[in-house]
């Protein structure tokens, strides 16, 4: 039977200035994409085109997405036309965009990477610089129903969080990302935390109020993985109905105490030792709510969501998507 595919992408992905798993720049919502007719645009998408039209012998409708909005309601009326697979060509923002436009539908999301970190694509052991295995996948791998992070009418597929890396993900300066790249945002973390002073955290999970006390911040995992290489939930799974949940409290004492505290628990967690710091929770559950004294901001997938408080809930199975077979 014939497979039924649209191909929606961003342009910018992969660019410096272009935020890393973030939210399309500076241009309005205006609906659905642009449908492109290739002109003025890259070399890869006339090579990933022609590959899709030899595979399934016709040619694919393909969109360019110049803000987050568009890539969501491109996606969603591609699933109200019950097409098969909707290709989403970008970074982790351009496949957030794509996953809210497809959340509850039977329209799969194939993912051809082109962002500057890819951690979806990582998590799920996509090919990351080779067009025809990526789309290959899309086309003809196995489809596998996968849990979404949900906050309100927002989506997410990796994480969310709250406190120390919301806060650097807020502070990220534009003209040093369009000089410098990815890299931006570990200059932005270090700033922040010679400034910030860890609130005090209030959570609820599952129904279970909990007061820990201060905190650097808490991730909300639906994936092991966090920025990359980071494995940050090394239990946690895309398919179990849960989030797992790491916070990183602040030990008493001194503020430049804790902030070193925080850096120690910080490489434990990101070299697979979490479980050996006492001031390093990790939980799960299947609603989670965030209160902090005071606010303190939020990010979702890496982009700026503003301040708790926030209710995290898992949307299971919410997700078809295609993986290697």
């Amino acid at each position: 039977m014939p497979i039924s595919t649209v191909l929606l992408y961003n342009p910018n992905a992969g660019r410096r200035g272009y935020p890393t798993g973030g939210a399309f720049p500076g241009l309005p919502a205006l609906g659905l994409g642009k449908k492109t007719d290739l002109n003025g645009d890259p070399v890869w998408l006339e090579a990933a085109l022609s590959h899709l039209r030899v595979r399934l012998g016709h040619s694919v409708e393909t969109f360019a997405c110049t803000s987050f909005e568009e890539a969501r309601h491109t996606a969603a009326a591609a699933a109200a036309e019950k097409i098969d697979v909707v290709i989403a060509a970008g970074g982790d923002g351009t496949l957030r965009a794509a996953a809210e436009g497809l959340a509850g539908s039977n329209t799969a999301l194939g993912i051809l990477p082109r962002g500057t970190v890819n951690v979806l694509a990582r998590e799920l052991f996509l090919p990351l610089d080779r067009i025809g295995p990526a789309l290959d996948i899309c086309l003809y791998g196995v489809t596998r129903r996968i849990d979404l992070g949900r906050i309100g009418e927002r989506y997410f597929l990796l994480m969310c969080s709250a406190g120390f890396d919301a806060r650097a993900v807020h502070s990220v300066r534009q003209d040093v990302k369009e000089v410098v790249g990815a890299p931006a945002y570990a200059l932005s973390a270090m700033a922040a935390l010679s400034t910030f002073i860890p609130p005090t955290m209030n959570l609820v999970l599952d129904g279970r109020a909990w007061s820990p006390g201060s905190a650097f911040m808490v991730v909300v995992a639906n994936s092991p993985s966090y920025a990359g290489e980071f494995r940050i939930a090394p239990d946690a799974e895309m398919d179990d109905g849960l989030l797992d949940v790491i916070l990183f409290t602040a030990p008493p004492g001194p503020l430049p105490a804790q902030r070193a505290a925080f850096i120690r628990q910080a490489g434990a967690v990101t070299l697979g030792f979490a479980g050996s710091d006492p001031d390093v929770h990790l939980l799960r559950a299947r609603q989670i709510e965030i209160v902090a004294e005071p606010a303190t901001p939020t990010q979702i997938d890496g982009d700026s969501l503003g301040e708790t408080p926030v209710l995290v809930n898992v949307a299971p199975k919410a997700l078809a998507i295609r993986v290697p077979s």
